[in-house]
């Protein structure tokens, strides 16, 4: 990525990925607790 926009962008995948895995988590914990 040497494109500083396409590096933005990839940071910006990534923590959209884990703050979906977060929320997936938070949801299975909930659901099995």
């Amino acid at each position: 990525a040497r494109d500083p926009d396409r590096q933005t962008a990839e940071i910006h995948v990534r923590i959209a990925l884990m703050n979906r895995f977060n929320a997936l988590g938070s949801a299975e914990i909930i659901r099995g607790a």
